[in-house]
């Protein structure tokens, strides 16, 4: 027996036969076992490396095909891979699942035969000596068996344990059982509706090892069961016979899963029910890889932690419902990052409209429904937000609570949420079509399965889409109020809002859209523009484009008057500077306002529109009109039937549907008049101002309130 010390040693590199001695001192070994003498024992129960002979023509190459699955995510993917198994085979369902996660070494005098595996990593080298792959595979693993003694040589493993899970079962003549599936590629055996699909997720494990090395140990209720498995390439050593790319760790090293506790190495033996993954090769745990396993953890597993179906356990952070919000709010930013990718996505926004709907807090709502997928009713939730800049994103999950992704839709701006589906049906069908990441429901991955007609899985995905649409549109109904800034005026009051009816930064102020008429999909978006209210006064002034004073003839679907007389205020895109030698007209100055329109209907199904309007200023005499936005967000002229406590007035003789440029031959032909004003209207400063009104109408619409008619005091009423 060698025993430990604690001098200088010489350690050796071998690459492409080139020796490096290199001197280091060493440190000591396992830092998580027991307190033991300097004096290493043997620790591998006779456990050994065993690789097949390579069958012919099944060679395999320097490369990993299913690396490039979870290419810049591995960790992300690991999360999602372990805790979604260990969700999939939970015991009690009264109880959470608990996963840990740690960091571990072991010696080389401890398990000399497992750091025979250096020999077959430098085979595969000697294999294919000139291939780019295998030196960008195996020149790093080499690295970590770079000591010149065994006792200089140390190998850190990640340890995943879970508990209140079943284990997994192992049956030497079924292939397809759960041990036998986790350590072999393309095997499945979940059962219908467990998280994984494909039978490749496991492979993130070995893709996480910098030597392409995972050991497996599982007890159930009279089992347990143990393997080793390193994934290299077909190579050969010493005698030049071409091995297979898989070796197997286990007694004697005769390929096959140790049954027997007592020959499980003790590191590895699995103390409770349950199953322990053991990622070989991992040198540590930094603080940044905490930090993205716990934020990996945060966006993909939220949900079963808040329901208390999970709880994980990073190093010496515990992350369970009693600690979600704290850890949130430590990781991620409460707005919402717009992020598409559930990599990159912010779960803490998701997080809140979940909790703030289920404590009803305003604005945020919880739906059940049920959708129809593969010919069977399935029970869904939907967890709504509405606010005026939510950009229609939601996130999706089935049973295990795992995100599965997330997506924006256009038609649903205006508000965001989360969708799960908990049924056992929808469950089953949802999972055929996932992909081996998990992360998307589409028909192709429903085909990739063998399941036939796939039209059956794009009718799924447009009823849940269906089902999301129609109820933010129902939720947006009862609750779209918006807020304008525009600017004002004193004695006379009209507002200008000639913004598109589907602009996407500021849409019409529509509380309660039931039965608006449905804008066209390809209305051109017009140009931005800042809604005005102006405070004219007749005075003279020349055109000057740093001018203060706004004017125009009223700009398009205005019209000049026929006979001598002031300038009516327009579209604000002529500025002037009061001059003696000017022109004399009514000119205005803009001051802020901002209002709000909604609709709601009383108990005699009588709908009425409200229009309330606010000011920093007191406004006198003033003139307001409406009009309501057909489908093609044209305005229509509306007669205001009742409006209790103010004066209905005829508005600017109107033109519907048509648009005029500006000339002093207009014709009036085509002109007709609508009483769509109220005139004499006082707003105090500071006290928001409401007015009632009811149309000739029982459509309730999206209102534009647009400049209009200035009157002036020789002007009869």
């Amino acid at each position: 027996m060698t025993c430990r010390t604690n001098h200088p040693q010489t350690k050796e590199t071998k690459s492409f036969g080139i020796r490096i001695p290199v001197f280091r001192f060493r440190r000591n070994y396992h830092n998580f076992a027991p307190e033991k003498s300097n004096c290493m024992i043997n620790k591998e129960l006779n456990c050994k490396w065993h690789f097949d002979p390579q069958a012919k023509g099944n060679e395999k190459g320097p490369n990993n095909p299913t690396a490039l699955t979870f290419k810049g995510t591995k960790y992300h993917s690991l999360i999602r891979e372990s805790i979604q198994n260990s969700l999939d085979a939970v015991e009690d369902k009264t109880r959470p699942v608990t996963v840990s996660f740690d960091y571990r070494e072991f010696s080389g005098l401890e398990f000399p035969e497992f750091f025979t595996l250096k020999e077959h990593i430098q085979g595969c080298l000697d294999k294919y000596p000139n291939d780019e792959n295998a030196k960008k595979l195996f020149i790093p693993m080499l690295d970590n068996f770079s000591g010149f003694l065994r006792s200089d040589q140390n190998i850190g493993y990640l340890r995943i344990v879970d508990s209140n899970t079943t284990g997994m079962h192992y049956d030497v003549t079924d292939p397809k059982s759960a041990f036998n599936a986790f350590i072999s590629e393309g095997i499945v055996s979940k059962p219908n509706g467990a998280g994984g699909a494909f039978g490749f997720g496991k492979a993130v494990f070995w893709m996480l090892s910098p030597i392409s090395t995972v050991f497996v140990s599982s007890k159930t209720d009279d089992e347990v069961n143990f393997e080793g498995q390193s994934k290299l390439c077909t190579h050969y050593i010493e005698d030049g016979h071409d091995l297979s790319p898989n070796g197997l760790y286990d007694t004697d090293g005769k390929g096959e899963v140790i049954t027997d506790e007592t020959k499980i190495p003790e590191y590895f033996r699995p103390i409770q029910k349950g199953t322990s993954v053991f990622v070989l090769g991992v040198k540590y745990i930094s603080d940044e890889t905490k930090n993205e396993l716990i934020e990996a953890v945060l966006r993909n597993f939220w949900m079963a932690i808040y329901r208390n179906k999970l709880i994980v356990k990073i190093e010496d952070v515990t992350i369970d419902k009693e600690h979600l919000s704290n850890l949130m709010s430590a990781h991620f930013d409460l707005a919402n990052n717009k992020e598409k990718e559930i990599y990159e996505y912010n779960p803490r926004f998701f997080f809140d409209i979940v909790k703030k709907a289920e404590d009803g807090i305003d604005g945020y709502r919880v739906i059940n429904d049920s959708v129809e997928m593969n010919g069977k009713q399935c029970s869904v939730l939907l967890y709504l937000h509405k606010q005026q800049d939510a950009v229609g994103q939601f996130v999706f999950m089935r049973s295990p609570l795992m995100t599965v992704y997330s997506e924006k839709f256009s038609s649903c701006k205006g508000a965001d949420g989360v969708f799960i589906c908990e049924s056992e049906d929808g469950n089953n069908h949802l999972r055929e079509m996932e992909d081996c990441s998990h992360d998307s429901w589409s028909r192709p991955n429903y085909e990739a399965r063998g399941n036939t007609p796939s039209i059956v899985a794009t009718r799924s995905l447009n009823a849940i889409k269906e089902l999301i649409r129609d109820a933010v549109r129902n939720e947006l109904q009862q609750d779209a109020q918006e807020t304008e800034q525009v600017a004002g005026l004193d004695k006379i009051l009209t507002i200008s809002t000639p913004k598109g009816a589907d602009d996407e930064s500021h849409k019409d102020d529509i509380v309660d859209p039931d039965n608006i008429l449905t804008k066209k999909k390809n209305l051109e978006k017009k140009k931005k523009s800042t809604p005005t209210i102006r405070k004219p006064r007749q005075t003279k002034a020349k055109f000057d484009v740093q001018g203060r004073l706004l004017s125009n003839s009223g700009g398009k679907k205005k019209k000049r008057p026929l006979k001598p007389g002031p300038v009516k205020p327009g579209t604000l895109k002529n500025k002037s500077t009061e001059d003696e030698n000017g022109k004399l007209g009514i000119y205005a100055v803009p001051v802020d306002v901002s209002y709000r329109t909604w609709s709601q209907t009383d108990e005699n199904n009588t709908v009425w529109h409200i229009i309330r309007v606010f000011s920093d200023t007191e406004i006198d005499n003033a003139l307001i009109q409406l009009y309501g936005v057909d489908e093609e967000g044209k305005s229509l002229g509306l007669n205001i039937e009742e409006a209790p406590g103010f004066e209905i007035r005829n508005g600017e003789e109107f033109v519907d549907n048509t648009d005029f440029e500006d000339s002093d031959d207009d014709s009036k032909a085509n002109a007709k008049q609508v009483k769509n004003a109220l005139g004499g209207v006082h707003i105090n400063a500071n006290i928001p101002l409401t007015i009632k009104v009811r149309f000739n109408s029982d459509i309730k619409y999206s209102l534009r309130i647009n400049s209009d008619r200035i009157e002036t005091s020789n002007e009869s009423k």
